[in-house]
């Protein structure tokens, strides 16, 4: 499968080869008609090592025997402390001036000056560089460019090119105004799409490092912090270094960053101790010279930036063959490894060809230019596409281990219910068998001792009727503990029969006329144990404050659903008191708080004369213990 997948790649390779080679196009005197529209300048070059050919004998043509054809029209031009001189020729066919654009397509050069030689004479037609003050054209330009206006018939031109330090790579073209407006667009959509996908790649970064606090997705951003630079001060001469340090140590820069990302994101450490080692110490080594490289430019020390240049260049390419050498091993067994291996190889592939063409092994096929660019637009994708679905499985996982948790949180808490449940039906056990029993046996004990003795001993009657009514409270109390503690849930039918039988047996044994509103059926609602029992001492606190206080004859008691609301009313005609003079004591308090409890408004109502009602209102929905 994986052969037959690659079937097709070396022939995909040589097609583009020749596509690209037919596209080259130069003469040694270039001709510009209406078929014009762009071409690069293979040109006759000079070496001048010495510096002792004067720009007037130059332009003088003493030293036109000395120039030689060059064999290609890109230009490395390695040895600082020399001097280019490059000569060509533009025969302009129209019967009046033309203009034309000369493009220099690199822009780390110190200096480029042109002049122009035809029947009227030697001009300077300008000078382009880092020399020169900065121009506001060059903002979204990957080089130099100077308009050339052609008068009829041909016109030599002659080009001074001087770098102060490092290589000097050159490449000279011709373009009509059309084509070179047509070549600055494609070069601002490309840029402005690598420039997109890169901002969306790196909000995924900056959101899983914020997440998961993982150091790889920190190598992941500096890494294509470095690579934004390099494009964009490769697209644009408003982005550069200071002059001192140049293009070169931003794409040094780059493979040091990649070289950290590499170690996290394949966890060397884990895959190869030596191999992590190994990255580290080269990571360690390469800023070290990329300092002492900066040094000695800053110093102009050329003989040592030129060795420690060529030990960048020996440590780059022993990198990138220890990188296929780990993609190689690991390939089968790292999935990781396989997701480095489609987004490194065509980024590889580019920065080898690029070498080869400044090496001048291989001429500079226009299409060669965006092959960088579009590799690391490729690389970045690649990523993107692999932390997202790193994101959604690492997501996935999480929600699953969270509902496990919450299954066993359940578990958990089902297991602490149940234990305070048993020790509830303890309770109420021993309460019922033990307690209520024993309070039985002494009210009936009291009310016989009162029956006896309440005739024969007068004053001792009130303390034996209190007695019995502490005895009667206290059976009552213990009656409703063992109610609040049941095992089984409970409805607000429940509730309402509670409510109806203690409200007959009180009022009735007070010899007090009673309306009584509870439905025999309400809907199945079922209610959790702190809203029940509130709700039963509340009625029961009101009960006991009209009883106690109001002087009443008659009681009115509602219970009713209205509008999505339980409603309980309490009602008597007794005497009333004064809401504005009357302070609330413990027991008007202590309603006032159970509802707050449960999420209930209270509202009590009093007239004097007249009477005084207690109104409790709850919704249905907070009836489970929702509030």
């Amino acid at each position: 499968m994986n052969k037959r997948r690659f079937k097709y790649f070396p022939g995909l390779i040589v097609a583009l080869l020749w596509l690209a080679m037919g596209a080259v196009h130069a003469q040694e005197a270039i001709a510009v008609d209406s078929s014009f529209t762009g071409s690069v300048i293979v040109p006759f070059q000079l070496q001048d090592a010495a510096h002792q050919f004067g720009d007037s004998a130059i332009l003088a043509g003493n030293y036109r025997d000395q120039f030689k054809k060059a064999d290609t029209y890109y230009f490395m031009l390695p040895e600082d402390t020399l001097g280019y001189w490059f000569s060509f020729s533009v025969e302009n066919k129209y019967q009046q001036p033309h203009t034309i654009l000369f493009w220099s397509s690199r822009k780390y050069c110190d200096k480029l000056q042109l002049w122009a030689q035809n029947s009227n004479g030697t001009t300077l037609v300008g000078g382009i560089g880092a020399r020169y003050p900065y121009n506001s054209r060059f903002i979204l330009s990957d080089g130099y460019y100077l308009p050339l206006t052609l008068q009829p018939g041909v016109t030599k031109f002659h080009l001074k090119a001087a770098n102060e330090i490092g290589p000097m790579y050159l490449s000279l073209s011709l373009f009509s105004a059309q084509k070179f407006a047509e070549i600055n667009r494609r070069q601002v959509l490309i840029f402005s799409a690598f420039l997109g996908i890169v901002a969306f790649s790196v909000l995924f970064a900056i959101q899983f490092f914020l997440q998961y606090r993982k150091p790889v997705y920190l190598a992941y951003l500096a890494y294509t912090a470095v690579m934004v630079f390099r494009e964009a001060s490769y697209q644009s001469l408003a982005i550069t270094f200071a002059p001192s340090i140049h293009q070169q140590t931003v794409t040094y820069l780059l493979s040091v960053t990649f070289a950290l990302f590499l170690r996290y994101f394949l966890k060397l450490w884990a895959l190869s101790k030596w191999l992590d080692t190994v990255v580290k110490w080269y990571v360690l080594c390469m800023l070290l010279l990329l300092i002492g490289r900066s040094i000695g430019i800053a110093l102009l020390w050329y003989q040592a930036v030129r060795i420690i240049f060529d030990i960048i260049i020996i440590g780059n390419a022993l990198f990138s063959a220890l990188t296929f050498y780990i993609i190689i091993k690991y390939f089968k067994i790292h999935a990781r490894v396989k997701v480095m291996f489609y987004a490194y190889t065509p980024l590889l592939l580019s920065f080898l060809l690029n070498i080869l063409v400044q090496s001048n092994l291989i001429p500079s096929f226009p299409v060669f230019q965006y092959f960088i660019i579009f590799s690391f637009m490729l690389e970045i994708l690649v990523f993107t596409i692999f932390f997202g679905r790193q994101f959604r499985r690492m997501e996935k996982s999480r929600s699953v281990y969270e509902l496990r948790l919450a299954a066993e949180r359940q578990t958990m808490e089902a297991a602490v219910q149940a234990a305070e449940q048993r020790v509830k039906d303890r309770i109420a056990r021993d309460l019922h068998d033990d307690m209520e029993a024993s309070m039985s046996a002494i009210r009936m004990l009291s009310q016989i001792v009162q029956d006896q003795f309440a005739d024969k001993v007068p004053e001792a009657a009130p303390l034996l009727k209190q007695i019995h009514q502490s005895v009667m409270t206290t059976q009552e109390s213990a009656s409703d503990l063992i109610w609040a503690t049941r095992a089984h849930p409970d409805y607000l039918n429940d509730i309402a029969d509670r409510l109806r039988e203690y409200a007959t047996q009180v009022l009735a044994a007070q010899g007090l006329q009673y309306l009584l509103d509870i439905p025999r059926r309400f809907p199945v609602i079922e209610l959790d144990v702190a809203t029940h029992r509130n709700i039963y001492l509340i009625f029961k606190e009101a009960i006991n404050n009209a009883l106690k206080h109001s002087d009443c004859k008659t009681k009115t008691i509602r219970l009713k659903i209205e509008d999505k609301y339980l409603i309980l009313e309490v009602g008597d005609d007794g005497k009333g008191f004064d809401m504005a003079e009357k302070s609330q004591g413990n027991g008007l308090a202590n309603m006032a708080e159970r509802a707050r409890d449960i999420g209930a408004d209270l509202q009590i109502s009093s007239v004097p004369g007249i009477g005084t009602t207690v109104r409790l209102q709850l919704s249905i929905g907070a009836l489970k213990g929702d509030t």
